[in-house]
């Protein structure tokens, strides 16, 4: 069995440890990196009840992630589309901001909200009328970056 072949079986039975291995051993094959990153889910969990403490979201942030850091925007400011080589994880803290995936889809922001973006996802953003913060680190290790077809 060669390597697009197992990638796309660990990917139908939803097999995380399996690609997580897959991920470790740096496997180098063209199919490889983006089978794996299908596998991972861009994660958008909303605050319920009311805001919280900006200084107790930091503290949960840098329980997950590494490198963290909070900034602040002026409303309506936009970033154009980029990515990042680490699994990006974010929390609101203040205002608004939306994120705008490549494929579409726009996820809306608010205090206490977290969004989990996994390597190398394309995504913009948009700032709220009331211009917003948020705190933000690294999680786990860098991805590879894809092969290049030449």
């Amino acid at each position: 069995m060669d390597v697009p072949q197992i990638l796309g079986s660990l990917a139908e039975r939803h097999d995380a440890r399996g690609i997580v291995a897959d991920l470790l051993m740096g496997i180098d094959h063209a199919n490889a990196h983006g089978r794996i990153m299908a596998s991972m889910q861009v994660e958008h969990r909303p605050h319920t009840g009311p805001s919280p403490n900006p200084a107790t979201i930091e503290q949960s942030v840098r329980r997950e992630a590494r490198e963290v850091y909070g900034w602040s925007n002026a409303p309506d400011d936009r970033y154009g589309e980029h990515e990042h080589s680490y699994t990006k994880l974010l929390y609101c803290t203040r205002g608004s901001i939306d994120f705008v995936l490549s494929d579409g889809r726009r996820i809306a922001l608010r205090p206490g909200d977290r969004l989990v973006l996994p390597p190398r996802t394309r995504h913009s953003a948009v700032v709220g009328p009331e211009g917003c913060a948020c705190v933000e680190g690294k999680m786990g290790g860098a991805a590879p970056r894809p092969p290049t077809s030449q």
